[in-house]
């Protein structure tokens, strides 16, 4: 009987307490497509990525001529002029693809910083809720975030609380 006793004491606070339990799920990705930074960053993406191709333009231009001049011409040329021509075919050639790359790079950059910034916001605001609500947990459904890595939710309860709404009214999105 004490053992009862003892048993029901100890367990009766836990089973009041896993019926507070409140879970929270979300789509990020769904809200941060919603936010209006989101937006602005990529436009801001796209007007870069632009200006990237309008210069990879220019310098694939400028390399065609100057590959074609020589190609035409070059059989005429001093062997001296000729070698000169083709140090200067190289370098352009590497010069073009340097910038390629450093262009490839600092878009990266580019949308790593933006979305830093929006995944800031938001991860901000999902506290926010969660403290505010008294959620335990707020899970992505998505699947992965950037911060915690992959996070797979096989299932989730129709009595965990779609918390996207919260978040959206608190980013002032609708």
């Amino acid at each position: 009987m004490k053992k009862i006793a003892l048993f029901l004491l100890f367990a009766l606070p836990f089973t009041a307490f896993a019926q507070d339990l409140k879970f929270g799920h979300i789509d990020r990705q769904e809200v941060i497509k919603l936010m209006p930074e989101f937006t602005t960053a990529q436009k801001t993406l796209e007007d870069l990525q632009l200006k990237y191709k309008e210069e990879i333009s220019k310098l694939q231009t400028e390399f065609q001529t100057k590959l074609a001049d020589y190609q035409q011409n070059g059989d005429k040329l001093e062997a001296t002029i000729k070698a000169s021509r083709e140090s200067e075919l190289q370098r352009m050639q590497s010069n073009f693809q340097d910038f390629y790359q450093k262009a490839q790079d600092d878009l990266q950059a580019k949308e790593v910083d933006l979305m830093k910034t929006i995944t800031d916001k938001l991860n901000k605001a999902i506290q926010e809720v969660g403290t505010e609500n008294g959620f335990l947990y707020i899970f992505d459904v998505q699947g992965k975030t950037a911060e915690t890595g992959p996070t797979t939710v096989l299932y989730y309860s129709p009595k965990s609380t779609d918390v996207a709404p919260l978040v959206k009214k608190k980013l002032n999105i609708k």
